[in-house]
């Protein structure tokens, strides 16, 4: 049966699939070269590579509303601590602009590239200054990866990973959360995949909603490829 995946769970999904455990890590970062570290441990070798794989804005943007909100709650970009102190004398006042930093400048740490935070700063202040002058959106933003370039990222036969609902029943009432799911392209659209499914993570008493042998259809922006056998990132 064909499904099509709901748009507003999956970005609550993805920080479920971000990798390793988080009791392996203490404490938290007190500046950006801490921060990326600290991304060094918590993302798995997968991660990374479906992390590096996207074009940053892509990338960074899959991210904003999971991992970087855990960021955002965890690390004190909201109440403050050593780590916001670089960051607003790097130029940032927004705790949104200082998660997307940080993923940006890993995103260009994993392509061997460097980023320069004064300058990422002022671009986020002259952005957020239009968008107060009452400028609309849409005509300030920088034009982004299109759905033709991402589309073209993925090819048929592709074995892909992503996250799928699943449900819990308890006294009457439902649960949702996620599971990882695998599955192999079988056919692409212009802005969808079409994807057989054929491994679904097991949750202790929840139920998936799909099953193996499903073929669901989805946006590339919620998918990932695995990386090759051995792969390590180069840095």
């Amino acid at each position: 049966m064909s499904k099509l995946i709901p748009f507003l769970f999956l970005i609550l999904t993805h920080f479920v699939s971000i990798g390793q455990e988080e009791n392996k890590l203490k404490g938290k970062p007190n500046s950006v070269s801490e921060a990326l570290l600290y991304l060094d441990q918590k993302f798995s070798d997968t991660t990374k590579y479906g992390f590096m794989y996207f074009p940053e804005d892509i990338a960074v943007s899959r991210l904003h509303f999971g991992f970087g909100m855990w960021m955002r709650n965890n690390w004190g970009l909201w109440r403050g601590g050593k780590l916001k102190d670089e960051l607003i004398a790097m130029g940032f006042t927004h705790p949104d602009d200082m998660s997307s930093f940080i993923l940006t400048a890993y995103h260009r740490k994993l392509h061997g590239k460097e980023i320069d935070g004064k300058s990422e700063a002022a671009k986020s202040k002259e952005f957020m200054l239009k968008v107060n002058q009452g400028i609309s959106f849409d005509s300030i933003s920088e034009s982004g990866t299109s759905n033709d370039v991402l589309i073209d990222l993925f090819n048929e036969g592709d074995t892909i990973q992503f996250s799928v609902l699943a449900e819990r029943k308890r006294f009457g009432r439902s649960y949702s959360s996620s599971v990882k799911a695998l599955g192999v392209i079988i056919e692409k659209q212009s802005d969808s995949l079409h994807i057989n499914l054929y491994r679904v993570a097991f949750k202790k008493r929840y139920v998936a909603q799909y099953i193996v042998g499903d073929t669901l259809i989805t946006s590339p922006y919620y998918c990932k490829l695995l990386p090759p056998k051995g792969w390590k990132p180069k840095y």
